[in-house]
């Protein structure tokens, strides 16, 4: 970004909560929000008054390696974030009943959507720690036949099946 007249680039200032700040500033009360909530960064930028569109931000992460790299972190604490609030999710049971004891099914439907959900982006921000787990050992069991065993065999699946 330079000057109308041309020269020097002119410094990016952002207002935010009556304070001025730079980009360097602004990347890491991004990264900070990220981190702390379970906030997507669309929506932090939208719902924060003075912070640069969803745009620039994109493009910093495209542009600025530092910026990408402390984004990256953010997004995996934010991972670890929301792996814990599954568990407060899970054991606040305050809706789950009404004032006359009566079970409130799309309250507890409610509950256990947002725990999916925290489940779902916690597996795709950190994959190594929340994602499935594959078991890639196959175990596999053979015997000897002898030649009658076998023309058996043979007969009954084809010889397709060798």
């Amino acid at each position: 970004m330079t000057s109308s007249k041309g020269g020097r680039p002119k410094k990016q200032i952002w207002t935010v909560h009556g304070k001025r700040h730079t980009r360097p500033q602004i990347q890491n009360l991004i990264c900070e929000l990220i981190a702390t909530t379970s906030t997507g960064v669309s929506r932090i930028v939208k719902d924060t008054k003075g912070f640069p569109s969803y745009t620039i931000v994109k493009e910093w992460m495209t542009d600025d390696s530092e910026f990408a790299a402390k984004y990256a972190r953010a997004k995996e604490d934010q991972a670890d974030l929301m792996a814990e609030e599954i568990i407060d999710i899970a054991d606040d049971v305050s809706g789950d009943y009404d004032e006359a004891e009566k079970y409130v099914r799309e309250n507890v439907q409610r509950s256990r959507l947002r725990v999916d959900a925290r489940k779902w982006v916690a597996s795709k921000l950190k994959p190594k720690k929340y994602g499935d787990k594959l078991d890639m050992n196959v175990q596999t069991a053979t015997r000897e036949m002898n030649d009658d065993e076998f023309a058996e065999w043979l007969g009954r699946y084809g010889p397709d099946a060798v």
